[in-house]
């Protein structure tokens, strides 16, 4: 789910999402929230934000557009992220730019030495797909997988695995 900032520094948003867990019969581990690497770059904002209590709840955190904002490596040791995505820009350029898979490897490999979920964003080729699985990739998402669609939609749908 994507939040602001903003809504991350809502004082009872922990108590609000356990709430809605509970209502709908739904596992905490279930829910991520999406931040913008941008979002985490004001000091002033993250010193009121209270994310450990997400984190104890259960509820992942993930920072969106990962390598394409200003986030030091010492931040995301001090927030309790659990996913990094992969900005679209480094994964397009998989099979057609040289440079690419050693950006995006070194990513991979810098959540896996973190202990964090890694998740490309826009892959839409199917060897895009095969690169970011030699890179040690193991998740994705993008058009090649399917296009935004409704909650009616995907539980329609057949997920492709490699």
């Amino acid at each position: 789910v994507n939040v602001s900032m903003r809504n991350l520094l809502e004082p009872d948003l922990a108590e609000r999402i356990a709430d809605t867990l509970d209502r709908f019969e739904l596992p905490a581990s279930s829910l991520v929230l999406e931040v913008t690497e941008r979002d985490i770059t004001d000091e002033r904002a993250l010193s009121r934000l209270d994310v450990r209590s997400l984190r104890e709840l259960g509820v992942g955190l993930s920072i969106d557009d990962f390598g394409t904002g200003h986030s030091s490596l010492v931040r995301l040791q001090q927030m309790p992220v659990t996913e990094l995505k992969i900005d679209q820009r480094f994964v397009s350029g998989l099979g057609t730019d040289p440079e690419a898979p050693i950006l995006v490897r070194s990513i991979v490999e810098l959540c896996r030495s973190l202990g964090l979920d890694c998740v490309a964003e826009g892959v839409e080729r199917r060897e895009q797909a095969e690169i970011l699985l030699d890179l040690g990739g193991q998740m994705a998402q993008g058009f090649y997988f399917s296009p935004a669609v409704t909650a009616d939609t995907f539980d329609q749908l057949d997920f492709v695995s490699y």
